[in-house]
């Protein structure tokens, strides 16, 4: 999360994969989530650029890079890779920015998120990983408040979800669907 005096004369930059964040007097987030770049601004605004990764595009044509203007409650997924997938490129959308915020204040905020992201965001903060392991539980949507430090409080409302089984290991946390006795005995 960055918060920007304004500069006119030096513009902060942010260069992330092929992606290129300025910003002038404004508060921002920059993500890298696996093949994309999350850009949320909180406040001001931000020019994002997604830059050329190679000469041409399929058809022989130069490739020009794609830039738009970001506005508070805005953000924007840059995807990675040649600009050719126009369709893909930049996606924006007016959000809620309290999560974006929340991990200064080392909270984790989430509103109808699925389990696989969600657990991905803790594993960033600790050693003791979330395993998802089954499909069918990754997709499922919840919400919640949590402090990015305690993963104890996650796993104890994770327990108290209904078909989902929680198994403590050394190094990990395995998440599943709960297995009843008759299936078991199977």
């Amino acid at each position: 999360l960055f918060k920007v005096t304004e500069d006119k004369a030096r513009p902060f930059r942010v260069l992330v994969g092929n992606t290129q964040v300025v910003a002038v007097g404004t508060d921002f987030d920059v993500r890298r989530l696996g093949d994309e770049v999350l850009v949320t601004v909180v406040q001001g605004s931000v020019a994002v650029t997604k830059l050329a990764v190679a000469a041409s595009d399929e058809s022989g044509a130069a490739q020009n890079p794609v830039s738009l203007q970001l506005a508070a409650g805005e953000q924007a997924r840059v995807a990675d890779g040649p600009l050719s997938i126009r369709s893909r490129a930049v996606a924006v959308q007016a959000v809620d920015v309290r999560p974006a915020v929340a991990c200064a204040v080392q909270k984790i905020m989430f509103e109808h998120e699925t389990l696989q992201n969600v657990a991905a965001e803790f594993n960033r903060y600790g050693s003791t990983q979330l395993v998802i392991e089954d499909a069918q539980i990754a997709t499922l949507r919840i919400s919640g408040v949590f402090h990015a430090y305690d993963l104890e409080s996650f796993v104890l409302y994770l327990e108290t979800l209904r078909g989902l089984q929680v198994q403590r290991d050394v190094d990990r946390i395995r998440i599943s669907l709960a297995r009843n006795n008759a299936k078991d005995a199977v």
